[in-house]
């Protein structure tokens, strides 16, 4: 957070940002790139799950049963969950999100 509070200042500073039509501009932008981050993380931590469940990389399965799943799945296997993703993918891309 004090990196994004840090890059709004800086924001406001090189643009001399006043008005608050400037500024809600400028905090739209923070808030965009604060999303991308946070995508960006939780795609990676998918494609490292999907990753360890492939090829039983990484030492996360302790005698679980599960391996490490994410909360909630009902463990029906990788295949399973690669087709779910294409299927919302899909979906969403279509809907134009």
């Amino acid at each position: 957070m004090a990196v994004l509070l840090t890059l709004r200042r800086r924001l406001i500073d090189e643009h001399g940002a006043e008005t608050s039509a400037e500024l809600m501009l400028i905090d739209s932008a923070v808030l965009s790139h604060y999303d991308t981050l946070r995508i960006n993380g939780w795609i990676g931590n998918f494609a490292q799950w999907l990753e360890a469940e492939s090829f039983r990389t990484g030492g996360s399965h302790s005698g679980s049963r599960r391996g490490n799943a994410p909360p909630g799945w009902p463990g029906r296997g990788v295949s399973y969950l690669v087709r779910w993703v294409a299927e919302v993918r899909f979906e969403l891309t279509t809907k134009g999100l």
